[in-house]
């Protein structure tokens, strides 16, 4: 039975941050269909029937997969307790809020910031500048002499 599930796009991610997450979540990876996919079982106490929820997972290299939460499916057919259905539908949007989140993560910053080289001074120019402030400036030594209170040693 296919499941029912707002978030329809596919989310791609390395292979390594699907599968923790995923068997985080309480999956196992299987083969399914020659394709990968991960599986959760929910056992019913009241029917003593277990159902197993798969989500299929494209593999596109040997680095990168996708996962599209709205192709999970419960094998077992027949009917599903209203608790079960629950319980899949919670696991499911709980899996792809976690997927969307890890995507933001890696998602590189719409602002870039200003390219730097670490120091004081972005560039050559300002590095000379600075380097004459440095020079005019007063030694510890001569500060003291002048009675003048230097900065403390950092």
């Amino acid at each position: 039975m296919k499941m029912q599930c707002t978030m329809t796009s596919a989310i791609e991610l390395p292979f390594s941050a699907i599968h923790n997450l995923m068997t985080y979540q309480g999956f196992r990876r299987i083969r399914f269909n020659q394709q990968s996919a991960y599986r959760a079982r929910f056992d019913d106490a009241s029917t003593k029937r277990s159902y197993r929820l798969t989500i299929p997972v494209q593999n596109h290299d040997n680095i990168t997969c996708s996962v599209k939460v709205a192709d999970a499916f419960l094998e077992d057919g027949g009917s599903i307790p209203p608790e079960v259905f629950e319980a899949v539908e919670s696991k499911l949007y709980e899996v792809g809020a976690y997927l969307q989140d890890e995507m933001e993560k890696r998602k590189p910053d719409s602002i870039d910031p200003p390219e730097q080289s670490g120091g004081m001074a972005p560039n050559m120019e300002e590095m000379i500048k600075l380097g004459k402030q440095m020079a005019a400036m007063k030694t510890n030594q001569e500060l003291l002499e002048a009675s003048i209170i230097p900065d403390p040693i950092q």
